[in-house]
């Protein structure tokens, strides 16, 4: 397994570029009917073929979007992801999207984990808020 090289890290979550030996846990997820439901597939599953479409579409450089694996950060599994879509650079303004992929993990890691790392990061690192 090559190694994860975190851009953000949570007290619990690592949020890392997804990989490509990640594919085939991302086709299992998203074969989930359960999962694809509440992401806006309505019940539609994924295969392999479009998972590995999908991770070809990210891996390109966008000004628009970014999109990042959520992984445990004491055994470094894949649970999630999250992404930032729609970037309007000039407005300061985006989409964000987050995704518990494993079930395992559902009650268990809420969105706030991931949103803590783009918030202390965005907000502190970038000087949107400063401390008193």
């Amino acid at each position: 397994m090559s190694e994860l090289h975190p851009v953000l890290t949570g007290e619990k979550v690592i949020l890392a570029r997804l990989r490509r030996e990640d594919i085939p846990e991302l086709a299992r997820r998203f074969a989930n009917l359960e999962l694809t439901t509440y992401l806006g597939a309505y019940g539609g599953a994924f295969s392999l073929q479009d998972e590995e479409a999908y991770f070809e579409s990210i891996a390109k450089s966008s000004a628009e979007g970014v999109t990042f694996g959520i992984y445990e950060r004491e055994s470094g599994s894949l649970i999630g992801g999250t992404d930032l879509r729609s970037i309007h650079h000039r407005h300061g303004t985006a989409e964000l999207g987050i995704s518990i992929h494993n079930p395992e993990y559902w009650g268990a890691v809420t969105a706030a984990k991931p949103l803590d790392c783009w918030w202390n990061t965005a907000c502190f690192s970038w000087g949107c808020i400063t401390s008193s």
